[in-house]
């Protein structure tokens, strides 16, 4: 059993033999199992890592991460230094933050989480030599 940075094609390839991989089970969040990463974000994707969009585990979740702290920050008042003032005021905005991601609806519950999040773990297992996805769980 593995977590999700062994959820790549690299754990075959690198495996030798390659079969030695087959029957290893990976887990990782249920959100990194879907492709969100298509059309011109994934054409953009490719081009600025050389990274092909399908493997990029959780690139989709990056992307939404990155768009909640611009609209945090676009809400905060930017001092020249930063102070414990500023970072407070940033994790206030960060939970008045709702918008729809690519991922889903990107809004907070008061622990810092994602609203609605299931909190599910996605089960892969390698299956003559081809990560396969298995199942939900949470």
């Amino acid at each position: 059993m593995s977590g999700d940075g062994s959820n790549s094609p690299s754990l075959i390839t690198s495996t030798s033999p390659a079969s030695a991989a087959n029957g290893v089970y990976l887990s990782e969040g249920a959100a990194g199992k879907v492709n969100f990463l298509t059309g011109k974000l994934a054409t953009a994707y490719v081009k600025l890592t050389k990274i092909k969009a399908s493997v990029a585990e959780y690139a989709a979740q990056a992307y939404d991460a990155t768009n909640a702290i611009i609209a945090a920050l676009s809400k905060t008042n930017t001092p020249k230094t930063v102070t414990t003032a500023l970072r407070k005021e940033v994790v206030a905005n960060l939970h008045k933050v709702n918008f729809q991601g690519i991922t889903g609806t990107i809004a907070f519950a008061g622990d810092g989480d994602l609203r609605n999040d299931t909190g599910t773990s996605a089960i892969s297992d390698v299956v003559s030599g081809t990560i396969t996805f298995l199942t939900n769980q949470g």
